[in-house]
């Protein structure tokens, strides 16, 4: 998803881009995965969502990239669910 691994030391992997940065942590629990949203802030989702689309994250990890909608919470998103269950909502505040 554009994300870099920055360091990846005793089960703790560091993924940066930009300004944002997550920690992955070698644990899952399935119940605590498919309950867990990331919520992305981008400032052009039209372009992170052509490039998602463009490359071959879809085919490589079996999930799905959404079409962008626009929500009533003032924001345009769209959803990706990641190969361990956890539901990402990359978004973009409406000017």
């Amino acid at each position: 998803m554009g994300f870099e691994l920055s360091s990846d030391t005793n089960g703790i992997a560091y993924f940066k881009s930009c300004n944002s940065s997550f920690l992955l942590q070698d644990f899952y629990e399935e119940k605590h995965a498919k309950n867990f949203v990331m919520h992305l802030l981008v400032e052009d989702i039209e372009q992170f969502h052509s490039m998602l689309k463009n490359s071959t994250i879809e085919e490589k990890y079996k999930i799905q990239v959404s079409e962008i909608e626009k929500r009533p919470w003032g924001m345009y998103d769209f959803i990706v669910i990641d190969p361990s269950g956890v539901l990402w909502r990359i978004a973009q505040d409406i000017d």
